[in-house]
């Protein structure tokens, strides 16, 4: 009796998982989106939304950590080129680009602009 139980467990259990598995709905046709933004459209909407964060709660710390990331614009260029053997030299630079939005009455926008050079020497072990 204990076997047959068990093997009408089993095949409800199998029953079960083949109709979960045929009644998941699979989506058809094509995904519904918006227009497409180009990247400063998009980086002007991501730094609204979180002024507008900030405006309601200017406690969080957060938010006006991804507000300075999102105005700080940064580019950098690594060149390596090998001199003899294991040694190599490299040279780094970045630049830097930052706008800071003051809160005064005449609502200033000042940029600010920080290139960096850094050489340095290579020896692979």
């Amino acid at each position: 009796m204990s076997s047959i139980r068990r093997t009408v467990g089993g095949l409800l259990v199998v029953a079960g998982a083949l109709a979960a598995a045929a009644g998941v709905a699979r989506p058809t046709g094509q995904p519904v989106s918006g227009p497409a933004l180009s990247e400063t459209e998009g980086l002007e909407l991501d730094i609204a939304f979180y002024r507008c964060r900030l405006q309601r709660d200017s406690l969080s710390a957060r938010d006006e950590g991804e507000l300075a990331r999102l105005l700080l614009q940064r580019g950098r260029l690594d060149l390596m080129a090998p001199i003899y053997g294991p040694l190599g030299f490299g040279a780094t630079f970045e630049y830097f680009d930052r706008r800071t939005f003051y809160q005064d009455a005449l609502r200033t926008i000042q940029r600010y602009h920080y290139p960096e050079a850094r050489m340095y020497f290579i020896w692979n072990l």
